[in-house]
């Protein structure tokens, strides 16, 4: 059964199928499963072929079979889907990391069955959507420096996930014994908040220093209606 059904799921390369092509399968001729059973046999298929698949849960890359999702196999197959993709955890684990990354920065929820390539687009997408002081500015941690130099200089969305990004782990410090997934998820995660923050963060610093400068004691509306009538004043 399981030879048969590699078969059937490796002649689609690296198309997407739903659990469900894999039910129809195994309740059809010659092996004619009953439908109670295929969710028994999908979860052991899935642990027993784990590093040759990619799992998704209503169309997002996980890199982790959960408890929920054994669930969801018993009462709403339809949402897990399948790719044979014969990769490594650390690079299932990365994907999963680098898809959440995308959808909190891109502010999309079209990664959907993502290929790195998905993924790639739309994090450099939110990227180059930065105002210019961030791509210059040196007021940055020297991870986010090296997290911006790295999309500056992206142009293979494949290289730019499984190699460039990668290259982050070296600069980790602190925990040696984690993972280099998690490295490369802290030190990514840590530079792109830094990255978006800087812009405000530097206009934040400006508007203080120059209420401190006009002698106002904060940015209250209080402080603030002071300030207007003291332009006023000056205007009249």
């Amino acid at each position: 059964l399981w030879s048969e059904t590699v078969k059937f799921i490796s002649v689609r390369k690296s198309a997407v199928f739903s659990i469900e092509d894999l039910y129809q399968l195994w309740m059809a001729p010659p092996y004619g499963l009953s439908r109670g059973v295929c969710p028994f046999y999908a979860a052991i298929f899935i642990f027993t072929k784990w590093d040759d698949l990619a799992f998704y849960r209503q169309g997002l890359f996980r890199s982790k079979l959960a408890e929920v999702d054994i669930d969801i196999l018993l009462k709403s197959p339809e949402l897990i889907d399948l790719r044979w993709m014969q990769v490594t955890d650390e690079t299932k684990a990365l994907l999963s990391t680098l898809t959440d990354l995308a959808l909190q920065y891109h502010e999309v929820e079209d990664l959907v069955h993502s290929e790195t390539i998905d993924v790639a687009k739309a994090l450099i997408s939110a990227f180059d959507k930065l105002p210019l002081f961030t791509g210059r500015t040196q007021l940055l941690s020297k991870n986010a420096r090296n997290v911006r130099t790295l999309f500056k200089s992206a142009h293979d969305p494949n290289k730019f996930i499984f190699e460039d990004i990668p290259s982050l782990k070296l600069f980790t410090q602190g925990d040696n014994g984690q993972s280099d997934a998690a490295k490369i998820a802290n030190n990514l995660g840590a530079g792109l908040d830094e990255l978006f923050a800087a812009y405000p963060k530097m206009l934040e610093g400006l508007r203080d220093t120059v209420l401190r400068e006009l002698q106002v004691p904060n940015s209250s509306g209080h402080s603030l209606r002071e300030l207007s009538g003291r332009a006023q004043n000056i205007k009249e």
